[in-house]
């Protein structure tokens, strides 16, 4: 991430997610590899030419708009983000729909966060809601309306999660519905 420093309590790779949907190539949280950003954009040119469909940024927060603005004026991206959000810059939103086979999930407490859902994948992707820092899986608690949003947390463990993608920290490969259970 190009604003880690050391001493950050949070690991300097950070998470960006590429799928190819049914609707075209989704890119969550875009962040290009520093110093491989031509190699980068070179193998998504080759992946939008293959499929031949569009490309869509989803954002989990804001903050990770990242490289938003390089994707959507390389590819003409459609973006969307949490509508509820409160941007300290221009939104950046320009779709309402998502792409076939996400869900947004918006918590109560916490307007400017959203997590994806791909059921088919059974993959939970959560940005900054949940945390790998400190070698352990669990809610990270920042400016939430504590109360609503801790109250909301439990409906995550309901889902039929087997991978949870976390920003910040290792991913969660295998039995992620017990992992977010225990963290809720």
């Amino acid at each position: 991430h190009p604003a880690w420093e050391p001493g950050e309590n949070w690991p300097e790779d950070v998470l960006c997610v590429h799928f190819e949907s049914a609707d075209g190539i989704v890119l969550i949280d875009p962040l290009l590899p520093r110093g491989e950003e031509a190699a980068f954009c070179r193998s998504l040119d080759e992946d939008v030419e293959r499929l031949g469909r569009p490309v869509c940024v989803l954002l989990t927060a804001p903050w990770h708009d990242r490289d938003t603005r390089v994707i959507v004026e390389r590819y003409h991206a459609s973006v969307w983000a949490p509508p509820r959000a409160h941007w300290k810059g221009p939104v950046l939103t320009t779709t309402g729909d998502l792409p076939a086979g996400f869900e947004a999930l918006e918590p109560d407490g916490d307007a400017d966060q959203a997590l994806f859902f791909i059921r088919s994948l059974e993959t939970l992707v959560t940005g900054d809601i949940f945390s790998g820092t400190g070698g352990r899986f669990h809610v990270f608690v920042d400016e939430q309306d504590r109360e609503p949003f801790l109250a909301w947390l439990p409906r995550l463990a309901a889902l039929p999660v087997q991978r949870v993608l976390i920003a910040p920290g290792d991913p969660v490969l295998s039995d992620g519905a017990a992992r977010v259970r225990a963290a809720v």
